[in-house]
């Protein structure tokens, strides 16, 4: 009996666990996540203008695991491994033409991938919706997977029809079979409550 025979149960199990492991691997950094696109009957009320700046910070802090919660500015979107809190911190609207606005979304990311696991995010997991219209996509590309524990605040540009109401407008944030979305207006909710 050769020791391949011997071990053959052994071996597949091994092969199984390593196959596993490269195709979680490889969904992980694959780009161009395909979109789903749907559209919330519930859309809100309010939009709010604030001025924002064009960067990405990333700070190393404790991500907490996934929770219900009362913020709606807040998501958790994706797999329990890899997903990620999304909160939806500012906007700021501004006029480039007479039929074109350009949106900056102020997003801050904290990964709940599990460590050693590095979570994605990336500009094609993000789309705008409203009634009515095509997802509108971000107008710079950008990729940057968030390591188990880390957050950054990313600023997402959008180039919108002058004539699209925020209010019924949401960000839709999506990894493969998991999505959820933000209405536009829970800032404009949380300014009227102070």
């Amino acid at each position: 009996m050769t020791l391949l025979k011997k071990y053959s149960w052994e071996v597949t199990h091994i092969t199984s666990i390593l196959a596993a492991i490269t195709t979680l691997t490889l969904a992980i950094h694959l780009t161009g996540t395909p979109r789903l696109d749907t559209h919330a009957p519930e859309r809100a009320t309010a939009a709010l203008s604030i001025p924002a700046t064009h960067t990405v910070h990333v700070s190393s802090h404790p991500g907490a695991a996934p929770s219900e919660r009362s913020d709606p500015r807040e998501i958790i979107v994706g797999p329990t491994s890899i997903s990620n809190r999304y909160t939806l911190l500012r906007m700021d609207r501004k006029s480039i033409s007479p039929t074109k606005d350009e949106l900056v979304l102020r997003l801050h990311v904290d990964s709940l991938a599990t460590d050693p696991l590095v979570s994605p995010f990336e500009s094609d997991m993000l789309s705008l919706n409203a009634w009515e219209m095509d997802p509108i996509n971000p107008t710079t590309k950008f990729h940057h997977p968030v390591p188990s524990g880390n957050s950054l605040n990313q600023d997402v540009v959008f180039s919108i029809p002058a004539s699209l109401d925020l209010n019924r407008a949401t960000l839709q944030i999506h990894y493969y079979n998991y999505q959820n979305e933000i209405p536009l207006s829970v800032l404009a909710e949380r300014q009227q409550q102070r």
